[in-house]
């Protein structure tokens, strides 16, 4: 269903899946208004990234990604986190690229779908935060997250299930590192964002 999930680079999505999302104040009609740079095109966005300021475009994307998700998961009835992913220029990437594939939308309506295309592994509970290095690779993660992506792994063949524990070890190491490869990503051998996205989001 999520095959047009692109590259690492691309961090594109095709088509917008809907699937539900944050509840929203809105009116009568279900308008609401949207402030600050959600308000803007997607197009202003992309002609953004194209200029020698793409990155504090970048650092404010993802300032106000973190402030909107913030917000969805206060609004969100029975959800702790609507984002599973940690890293919010990584977030501001994605959002980037569902722009490009959507550049009469809003900037808010491309991040709404980001949240509803990751609804399925959002976070119900709490979870611990946990560092993971491998080199000169970092990235970080929530426990469950983790262990949800060690059973896909598993699902796939990368991975023994007796290796499952929800922590990053070197057969965990070894298991992204192939699914990387095989999936022609950065092979970065830690669970990063675009690999969880193609793992948990698109691989279902």
């Amino acid at each position: 269903m999520l095959s047009c999930l692109r590259g690492a680079a691309a961090f594109s999505f095709c088509a917008f899946a809907v699937l539900g999302g944050p509840a929203a104040a809105a009116d009568a009609d279900g308008a609401f208004a949207v402030r600050g740079l959600g308000g803007q095109s997607c197009a202003v966005l992309l002609e953004a990234v194209k200029t020698p300021q793409a990155g504090q475009v970048l650092g404010d994307l993802s300032t106000w990604s973190s402030g909107y998700v913030t917000a969805a998961n206060r609004s969100t009835e029975g959800f702790f986190d609507v984002m599973p992913l940690q890293d919010s220029r990584d977030v501001a990437k994605v959002i980037v690229g569902i722009c490009r594939s959507n550049p009469d939308a809003l900037i808010e309506t491309a991040a709404m779908r980001l949240v509803t295309l990751v609804s399925e592994i959002a976070l119900k509970a709490p979870s611990e935060l946990d560092t993971i290095e491998n080199g000169e690779f970092k990235t970080v993660i929530r426990r469950s997250v983790m262990l949800a992506a060690q059973n896909q792994l598993v699902a796939l063949g990368l991975l023994e299930a007796e290796a499952v524990d929800g922590l990053y070890g070197p057969k965990s190491r070894i298991a992204f590192t192939r699914f990387q490869v095989d999936n022609k990503l950065a092979e970065t051998g830690v669970p990063d964002t675009v690999t969880v996205l193609r793992l948990l989001v698109e691989k279902k």
